[in-house]
């Protein structure tokens, strides 16, 4: 999310896989149009005229999805939301990007891994923090814990890091017992000094739906 753009993601409900709604130039959606405006909403159901997607850069290449037109065809529930995640959930983190995940942070680009996928955890073992002003969670996998950002729209626009905190955090209190943290690999980055050879992609924490 960046200069009032918002990066989205979803489920295509005929082929169950992961898919990266773009504008037919490639860019992200304008949040006051898109999501101000009511389309792009977490629990809409869309229908998206497919156009032309061009040869895209692994590890995006796999969920990248150029749409001409984007129209609300219905909405879905909580539940309805939960059970799409949980139906289509892989395992764990590194059963996704092995062996490219590195220091459990990024995966360098061209890596020709999946970029948007989510994993389900019980709800006690989800950990949160505002520390260093970042919205951060951590979450148990198989090969260890993985702290990460996240970008979560509501979570960043809850005003500041403990807001933001807060906010998840009593979405994740309201679950019955399980979450699914859905999770996304940013865009390509040369790092702060520009000297990332090859560029990385961050793991970041997308979203948060509760059963």
């Amino acid at each position: 999310m960046t200069g009032g753009l918002v990066c989205v993601a979803g489920i295509d409900l005929a082929s169950g896989a992961m898919v990266r709604p773009l504008k037919t130039d490639g860019t992200n959606w304008e949040e006051e149009k898109w999501v101000n405006g009511g389309y792009m909403v977490v629990g809409n159901v869309l229908n998206l005229e497919p156009g032309n997607t061009p040869h895209r850069s692994f590890p995006h290449a796999h969920e990248d999805f150029f749409v001409l037109t984007v129209g609300v065809a219905g909405e879905a529930t909580n539940t309805e939301l939960f059970s799409a995640c949980n139906a289509t959930a892989s395992v764990s983190v590194a059963s996704v990007l092995d062996p490219h995940i590195m220091a459990k942070k990024y995966v360098n680009a061209g890596s020709e891994c999946r970029s948007l996928f989510c994993v389900v955890q019980p709800k006690h073992s989800i950990k949160l923090s505002d520390k260093f002003e970042k919205i951060q969670l951590s979450f148990p996998c198989y090969d260890g814990w993985y702290n990460l950002p996240v970008t979560d729209l509501a979570a960043r626009s809850a005003g500041d890091p403990t807001a933001g905190v807060e906010n998840l955090r009593g979405r994740i209190d309201g679950a019955s017992s399980h979450i699914a943290v859905r999770l996304g690999l940013a865009r390509e980055w040369d790092g702060p000094n520009h000297d990332y050879d090859p560029k990385r992609c961050y793991l970041q924490v997308n979203g948060v739906i509760g059963n």
